[in-house]
């Protein structure tokens, strides 16, 4: 296989990977993540619902200008990430 097929398959495999990752943790905090809805709505904290948008513009962005693309859908990975270190220790 040449060089641009693997980048194409890394890719769309990134961008696979790190959307369902950012959906689903996006909408597991908005909803409250395991603690009761304090508000009565459905989605009590909705700005976490922005990282789902900061991906898509990554994701746009991509195409356009390569690395900064990448580097843009990694931020909601690397924020998450920072919540789960600080809630465990």
């Amino acid at each position: 296989m040449s060089k641009n097929i693997l980048l194409k398959i890394f890719r769309i495999v990134y961008f696979v990977i790190t959307g369902i990752i950012i959906i689903l943790l996006a909408t597991f905090f908005a909803a409250g993540g395991i603690a009761e809805s304090y508000g009565g709505t459905e989605f009590p904290a909705p700005g976490y619902f922005w990282l789902i948008a900061i991906w898509v513009i990554g994701l746009i962005l991509h195409f356009k200008i390569l690395w900064i693309g990448f580097i843009i859908t990694i931020i909601p990975l690397i924020y998450f990430s920072i919540l789960f270190f600080n809630a465990g220790f």
